[in-house]
This record gives C-alpha cells, sequence and structure tokens, in this order.
C-alpha cells in the first residue's frame, strides 16, 4: 500500500488533555473511502501502526467479499 494511497490525520487521543499532544490518528484509503482510527495508545506512533492494521484487516475483507 502507497502512503499516496491515504490520507493520515492527527486528532485528540483518548489520553489527550488540553493544551496536550494529540495522539490519535485517523487513516482514510482514498480508493475505497475506508476510515479506521486508534485513539487508546498514548503514543502517537503506536496509534498509528494499530490504524494501519486496522486498515489492512479492512481491506482485506473488502477483496474476499468482492471475489
Amino acid at each position: 500500500m502507497d502512503d499516496s494511497d491515504l490520507d493520515i490525520s492527527i486528532c485528540k487521543g483518548e489520553y489527550s488533555h488540553i493544551g496536550s499532544v494529540e495522539t490519535g490518528v485517523k487513516i482514510t484509503h482514498r480508493a475505497t473511502g475506508i476510515t479506521v482510527s486508534s485513539l487508546k495508545k498514548k503514543s502517537q506512533y503506536t496509534n498509528k501502526v494499530i490504524a494501519m492494521e486496522l486498515l489492512e484487516i479492512e481491506l482485506s475483507k473488502r477483496l474476499e467479499n468482492n471475489v
């Protein structure tokens, strides 16, 4: 999957407070419109890894249904 196929945005995570770093990650796959997010971890990097894994799962489900 190419990064140019994705819209990645940062948002408030579960542990984000006023004035703190935003740790949540939301990823949208442009071609399919599938959107996933991860907000639960304190690390933005960890949330991005989790969101990428969720996106891969959703994309594979869509491929299985179209076969």
